[in-house]
């Protein structure tokens, strides 16, 4: 994969959930874009799922560990004030 065009330091922070098995779009683009992310400074948090498909809501577990991710992720980045 070429370089992630467009990315800028004060993009706004980034979660990424991704399978390792994905077979509509390959692992190394969401590992391209956390380590472009990371360098930039960009807060990114990357759910890389060991031997997962494309799929993040076809079972529960897997359903469940993505809500528990992406609530962790509000809270932080979008706190209700």
């Amino acid at each position: 994969m070429g370089a992630v065009i467009g990315l800028t330091p004060d993009d706004p922070p980034t979660l990424i959930f991704h399978g390792t098995i994905d077979e509509v779009v390959p692992i190394d683009r969401s590992d391209t874009l956390a380590k472009k992310l990371a360098e930039l400074k960009v807060p990114c948090v990357y759910d890389r799922v060991e031997s997962w498909i494309h799929s993040m809501d076809s079972v529960e577990p897997i359903n469940e560990r993505c809500q528990y991710i992406m609530n962790k992720f509000f809270a932080r980045y979008l706190p209700i004030k």
